[in-house]
This record gives C-alpha cells, sequence and structure tokens, in this order.
C-alpha cells in the first residue's frame, strides 16, 4: 500500500532549512552593524512592501507602489541622516499614508503597509545604533522572538486543542500561544542571565511580554491576507512562505520593545 507524503514533515524540513541559511546572515549583520544592519534592514523592508502590494493588488498603481518599496526605506535612512531629518521623512510618510487611506480600496492599504513597515524599521536602526549593548538588546530581541515562533509552531502541531482565534487565524491555538509565550520568557530571562544583564528576571517577563506581542503580530498579519484573500505574503522562503510571514511577529516585537525602552528612559528595565 502506497503511503501518502507527509506533508508537515516536508514543511517542518523547509522551516529548518531556511533558518541554518538565513539565521547566520541576520545574526552577522546584527554583530556587525554598519552598514551592515541598515543594508539588511533596508533589504528587508523592500522585500516585505513588494509582497504587501502585490496581497493588497497594489502594483497597478504605480505611484503608490514606490511609495510602499521606497517610503520605509527612505525614512529609516533619514532616521540614520539624524533624528530631525527622520522626523520630516517620517511625518512626509504618515501625510502619503493619509491620502491613501482617503482614496480607498487598494489605495488604502498601500499607505497602511508604508507605515507598517516603516516603523519597526526604524526602529529596529534606533535599537542597534547603541555601541556598547545595541548588538546584543537586537540579539536578545531576535533570540526571543525566535523561540517564540519555535515553540508556538512545535507545540500547536504537538498537543492542538481549542484554536485561539478562528475566525481571524485557524492555524493558531491556545496551546501554541501558552509553549510559545512560556519558551519565550525561559529564552529572555537565560540570554539576560548570559549577557550579565542587572537583573534576568525582569528580562524573563519582557521576553514573555514579547512573545505574546509577537504572537499578536502574525495574527494580525494573517488578517490582512485573509482580508485579501491570500494564504502566504510570498514564495520567497521556503517552508515560510514570503518574507513578511517570516517577519509579521517581529515587527510588532520590535515596536513594542521600542516603546517600553523609550517609556523608560533609553534603557530597558533590568538591562543595567
Amino acid at each position: 500500500m502506497r503511503r501518502e507524503p507527509d506533508v508537515r514533515s516536508g514543511d517542518l524540513r523547509a522551516r529548518i532549512l531556511s533558518a541554518l541559511v538565513l539565521a547566520p546572515l541576520v545574526l552577522g549583520a546584527v554583530w556587525a552593524g554598519e552598514p551592515w544592519f541598515e543594508m539588511m534592514v533596508g533589504l528587508t523592508t523592500a522585500l516585505a512592501g513588494w509582497e504587501w502590494c502585490r496581497m493588497s493588488r497594489l502594483t497597478a498603481f504605480l505611484p503608490m507602489t514606490l511609495v510602499v518599496l521606497a517610503g520605509p526605506v527612505a525614512v529609516t535612512g533619514a532616521f540614520i541622516i539624524g533624528p530631525s531629518v527622520g522626523l520630516v521623512a517620517a511625518t512626509a510618510m504618515a501625510l502619503l499614508a493619509l491620502l491613501a487611506s482617503l482614496a480607498g480600496g487598494a489605495r488604502a492599504w498601500g499607505g497602511v503597509g508604508g507605515v507598517y513597515l516603516a516603523v519597526p524599521a526604524v526602529t529596529a536602526v534606533w535599537l542597534r545604533e547603541d555601541v556598547l549593548s545595541g548588538h546584543l538588546l537586537v540579539l536578545w530581541l531576535f533570540g526571543v522572538v525566535w523561540a517564540t515562533d519555535i515553540a508556538a509552531y512545535a507545540t500547536g502541531r504537538s498537543f492542538g486543542g481549542p484554536r485561539l482565534a478562528p475566525r481571524l487565524s485557524p492555524s493558531k491555538t491556545w496551546s501554541g500561544l501558552t509553549g510559545g509565550v512560556v519558551v519565550a520568557g525561559f529564552i529572555g530571562y537565560g540570554l539576560g542571565f548570559a549577557l550579565g544583564v542587572a537583573s534576568p528576571v525582569i528580562l524573563g517577563m519582557l521576553g514573555a511580554l514579547t512573545g505574546a506581542v509577537s504572537q499578536a503580530g502574525d495574527i494580525a498579519e494573517s488578517v490582512v491576507k485573509r482580508r485579501v484573500g491570500v494564504k502566504d505574503s510570498g514564495f520567497l522562503i521556503p517552508g515560510h512562505g514570503g518574507v513578511l510571514d517570516r517577519i509579521d511577529g517581529l515587527l510588532a516585537a520590535i515596536v513594542f520593545v521600542g516603546g517600553v525602552i523609550w517609556l523608560s528612559g533609553g534603557m530597558l528595565p533590568g538591562w543595567r
């Protein structure tokens, strides 16, 4: 009797191989800093912007497509030059998004996509610019988000159970969310301890919160995909789909951690 191929096993293998290829490149760029990290952020943002345009069926509207593709990269570059220049660029980006939303239809989704990508891109560059510990902070953040994704995927597939938000993201389960958040907490603590921060316990709690926010970001992108009627944002990363599918949770987590640092006066609680 012929056995049917294990689709889930093949999907997991593709995910692992993709991670083995991409993770060293990402970690190397984070460690190296300027200009490699900024180049990575710019390239990732541009690819994600292109996927957003395709999902939103926006490619026929060339001006708005250029805004979504070039806008976040330009805003990020402006913040590298200086905060005042970056603020002007960010304001211009927001105004373009407002005009797009007033136009309605696909143009509205295009405008939202520009801001959706620009804010995390700028925040990531801001987090990394600290010469002494910016690279360690970003590595901690990436480690927590990646651990969340892996744990949520593994526990959700292993235990199943009630759906987290069946109308928004049918594949998400409460077991996956719980596993992801718990592991994120342990990884946040473990990395904090390894890095010698002032309070690894606080880093562990922040890790769990960051993991929860990351999962919320994943669901938010699922809502958009269901709204536009696509399963994956693209096809560039085997086992994951598109670039947006891979970074959706990271986008939300970057903004969350950046917000916490900003509200705390420029330093992550428990870091020093």
